[in-house]
């Protein structure tokens, strides 16, 4: 009971707060480009603003009999930091830092993971961040052996064939059913399909549009229902490419993310592990839409049609089945220990250097993947490089910095996760805040940020300093502009 409760707020919160996919608009039917090419102003004011939160944000992160100290100890009277963060990132720099990241594999526990890992140490370093290291944990992960989807008759003609791509953490077995259309899979779906006459999910294989909420809980949404597989899709509503694939993690994160066996406590080399609990129970596979379109082909004039479900192609209708021919899904994978390395950096604080502020980035990827990560990554190196600058002409923090580079993100937040869970106690006592700049520069020319209402104000004090090169204005007034224009990503219009 506690558990369905907990499935129905997950699946009414990711509703209440977005109506967005992959940060566009269902309203708008916003095309997603497969390639974002990372935007180098974007990037370039991400860099100076997070320095900027540093420089002037310390009355955020004091706490309330604090609230009067300096900002910032400045050893050299003559040095004024604040020119210094607006002279000195440079979007050069940050570019050459992003094709070395882009350039490179990322799949967290790979060969070349470790060799993306210390370079981003050996940068820290070279830097003049001297308190760099490589944390390893070992967590299980998994790799894909084989996976196959077909749709056959009742004799097991061979009707159809799909090309596929894996999903990380799933599990192996081979099933093989009638394909039933859920919508998004939400639970709001599955309550409206199985609440009408003559249809039943169980024993089916859900065929789910991509969206509104994770993955994860579409395929949890699914189980609970009965079915015995979940396939998630991306329409033609969402994407101009047919083949495109749209990969992500489909474990419980949300119930217990980071190393499904070593919940609450890191996965250290000698963990004790404990049976799995968080792992989705069914098989499912993240398919495009020219493998979804047979699917549909064979659920056509079955079951139902809803105008809300209807999605972006004129060459089907969007009937619900379920099927009459079965298709059978397959998603075999290798499951090992394997090595992950968070790169960590510190950089010591003056007056009270045993609170900390930590900015954090993902490194890991499933390919060479530049949106995400590698430009995340770039911008936290250009903050080490403007950092080691200040430090060498006698800057200090009031409070310690912390640089981390994470790895397995895109598996559950595995890395950030294990390093949480090793350093719990010191975590309660001493940091103040968190960054994440995993993505930092995906969505072209237009500035956003989230952050906690703690946060507010320092957001609007850092970009009203900033000028938006596009418009002229400030960066706060065209931050406003667009998103309020836009008013298509409500948890991203400004404070």
């Amino acid at each position: 009971m506690k558990a369905q409760k907990t499935l129905e707020k997950l699946n009414r919160d990711y509703l209440s707060t977005s109506n967005t996919w992959n940060g566009k608009s269902f309203q708008e039917k916003r095309r997603f480009k497969p390639y974002h090419r990372p935007n180098t102003f974007r990037v370039f004011l991400c860099s100076i603003g997070l320095m900027a939160v540093f420089l002037f944000g310390s009355h955020i992160f004091l706490s309330s009999n604090m609230v009067h100290m300096r900002q910032v100890e400045v050893l050299t009277s003559s040095l004024n930091p604040v020119d210094l963060v607006k002279e000195l990132p440079s979007s050069r720099s940050i570019r050459d830092k992003f094709i070395y990241y882009a350039t490179h594999t990322h799949l967290a526990g790979s060969e070349q993971d470790p060799v993306l890992a210390n370079w981003t140490q050996d940068r820290f370093s070279h830097f003049g961040l001297q308190n760099a290291s490589t944390q390893v944990y070992y967590p299980f992960l998994n790799y894909p052996l084989e996976r196959k989807l077909a749709v056959v008759n009742g004799s097991q003609e061979l009707l159809y064939n799909a090309t596929l791509n894996e999903t990380n953490h799933d599990i192996t077995p081979t099933f093989h059913g009638p394909v039933v259309y859920v919508n998004f899979g939400r639970l709001e779906d599955f309550v409206w399909l199985t609440s009408q006459s003559n249809i039943s999910v169980k024993g089916t294989i859900a065929l789910v549009r991509h969206g509104k909420i994770p993955s994860s809980i579409k395929v949890q949404n699914a189980e609970q229902f009965g079915c015995i597989g979940a396939l998630v899709y991306n329409d033609p509503a969402d994407t101009d490419l047919p083949t495109l694939v749209h990969r992500e993690s489909v474990s419980y994160a949300h119930f217990y993310p980071g190393d499904p066996s070593t919940p609450g406590f890191a996965s250290t080399l000698n963990a004790t592990v404990v049976e799995n609990t968080t792992m989705a129970g069914i098989p499912s596979l993240p398919i495009s839409w020219s493998d979804a379109l047979p699917l549909f082909r064979i659920t056509q004039n079955l079951g139902l049609t809803d105008s809300l479900w209807l999605g972006g192609s004129t060459q089907v209708d969007y009937f619900t089945g379920p099927s009459e021919a079965l298709v059978n899904l397959v998603n075999l994978n290798k499951v090992e220990k394997k090595p992950i390395w968070n790169v960590v950096s510190r950089i010591q604080g003056l007056e009270e250097p045993e609170k900390a502020i930590i900015v954090g980035a993902q490194r890991d990827a499933w390919s060479l993947s530049a949106a995400d990560p590698s430009s995340g990554s770039a911008v936290l190196l250009e903050l080490a490089r403007v950092f080691g600058i200040l430090l060498e002409k006698g800057w200090k923090p009031r409070r310690s910095i912390l640089l981390v580079s994470w790895d397995a993100s895109e598996y559950g937040n595995v890395g950030s996760t294990e390093w949480v869970e090793d350093h719990t106690s010191w975590l309660k006592k001493h940091a103040v805040a968190y960054l994440d700049i995993s993505h930092a520069a995906v969505t072209g020319p237009n500035f956003s940020a989230q952050a906690s209402p703690l946060l507010h104000r320092l957001l609007k004090q850092v970009t009203s300093m900033l000028i938006d090169p596009k418009t002229s204005q400030t960066v706060y007034e065209a931050w406003l502009d667009h998103y309020t224009i836009n008013d298509w990503i409500p948890m991203l219009i400004p404070p």
